[in-house]
Order: structure tokens, then C-alpha cells, then sequence
């Protein structure tokens, strides 16, 4: 079983630490889709918009009793479910228009 399996699994039966430790691993996945969205999009993102950007994310998975990270299947890849995942929460906000 993989790290991102292990941490997800924790995270879903509700492990003790086990959301902190889901967060740390997933964080810099999640910073570096960031930061490529908006280079692709030319949007200079402050660091406070990339802290908004983050916590929605995060938000966002967790919410409804992390209802986003129970539909990931047994044989899928965890790591380029939360890529994809961050990626299309990313591209709906607000912050993330082009004008």
C-alpha cells in the first residue's frame, strides 16, 4: 500500500492526526497546481490568494465527512485523484478568472 493509500485510509476511518498528516503530504501537490493554474492563466496570485486557494481546496475535500476523498477507488491512484481533484476546485474560483 502506498503512503497516499495508508494516509487516506487513516484519514476515512478516522485516525487520530491522521487529516494534519493528510494535509502535510498533500499540501505541496496542491501548492504546485496552484501555482501552474495560474501561470497558465497569466494571473499573478498574492500569497494571500494562494492561502485562500489552499484552504479551499483542503475545505473543499474535507467537507461532508470527506465525501470528495470516499468516492476514490480501490485501484486508483491517490496522488493524481487530489492533483485532478485541487485542479478543478482551483478553476472554479473566484480568484482564478481571467477578466
Amino acid at each position: 500500500m502506498s503512503d497516499s493509500r495508508k494516509i487516506l485510509n487513516d484519514c476515512l476511518t478516522g485516525q487520530p492526526f491522521a487529516w494534519q498528516e493528510f494535509v502535510d503530504h498533500f499540501l505541496p501537490s496542491v501548492a504546485r497546481v496552484i501555482n501552474d493554474a495560474s501561470q497558465k492563466n497569466g494571473i499573478e496570485l498574492t500569497a494571500d490568494q494562494k492561502s485562500v486557494l489552499t484552504s479551499t481546496v483542503f475545505s473543499s475535500v474535507s467537507s461532508e465527512d470527506f465525501l470528495l476523498l470516499r468516492q476514490i477507488e480501490p485501484a486508483t491512484d491517490v496522488d493524481k485523484f487530489m492533483a485532478v481533484l485541487a485542479s478543478r476546485i482551483i478553476s472554479q474560483h473566484p480568484s482564478m478568472v481571467v477578466i
